[in-house]
């Protein structure tokens, strides 16, 4: 393993560009990175051609090479960690979740690797062993913003796939009220999602919250409504009160 570590070392710095290792220490702004500078393209090659001599280890190797490459603290080499585990497939059991939580809350830094996880190895792993879901359960109260976002975004892949809608729902819920932008942004990912599959609920579950909600949340949630519903929901309300003194919501035109 040490010498494919040390290969993989070696590739990635001979397709570093300095230039783009600027830009994405900018982009990511004040999160933390240490990023070689690979783009995409060569990313995407590597990943490929390391993919196919290990592919035929076992899954606890692939998965201690995974935690090695977490180790570095090299962005590139976290992109190489959850694209590996990815690759697993049905190869990950639900004893695998462990390890998943682990890198979320052990090696995540930045809504790039979030992301990726979360919406694949993680998601998947969630929507083939249901019982994993509840060890998720107090996600929502931990410090590290990338595990409250992990808790929205890693039930994206099952919304694609019609399952966990009301659980869903309570995480947003739960998240409902967070100050971070992005924890804000990534639950109303997951509701976005949940609304090309379930628009009529997405939209109750929008107006009936809409007045606390955060305005960057509600925007991502209602992007994929049809118009009609996007514009109710962000139509502006004023509270007056009638004749008896009730108070009456109105929504501005």
């Amino acid at each position: 393993m040490e010498h494919l570590i040390d290969q993989i070392q070696s590739e990635l710095r001979a397709n570093c560009d300095p230039k783009h290792r600027d830009q994405l220490v900018w982009f990511f702004k004040k999160q933390t990175v240490n990023p070689l500078g690979v783009r995409s393209k060569e990313m995407n090659r590597l990943v490929a051609r390391f993919w196919r001599e290990i592919k035929s280890w076992d899954k606890p190797h692939i998965l201690q090479l995974c935690d090695r490459l977490w180790q570095t603290g090299i962005l590139e080499n976290g992109h190489l960690a959850c694209k590996f585990a990815h690759r697993l497939g049905n190869r990950l059991d639900e004893s695998d979740f462990t390890v998943l939580d682990g890198w979320l809350h052990n090696h995540i830094y930045n809504w790039a690797h979030c992301d990726d996880l979360c919406t694949h190895a993680l998601g998947d792993v969630l929507l083939r062993f249901p019982s994993t879901m509840d060890e998720t359960a107090q996600w929502h109260t931990s410090d590290n913003r990338w595990v409250r976002r992990g808790l929205a975004v890693s039930l994206i892949l099952p919304l694609k796939n019609g399952a966990y809608l009301d659980h869903a729902m309570e995480v947003a819920d739960l998240l409902i009220m967070d100050e971070d932008d992005l924890v804000q942004k990534g639950y109303g990912w997951m509701l976005k999602v949940a609304s090309q599959t379930f628009p009529d609920e997405v939209f109750r579950f929008v107006m009936d919250r809409r007045d606390r909600m955060p305005r960057t949340a509600l925007r991502y949630s209602i992007e994929k409504l049809p118009s009609s519903m996007r514009k109710e929901a962000m139509a502006k309300v004023y509270v007056e009160n009638d004749r008896n003194g009730q108070a009456r919501t109105t929504a501005l035109p």
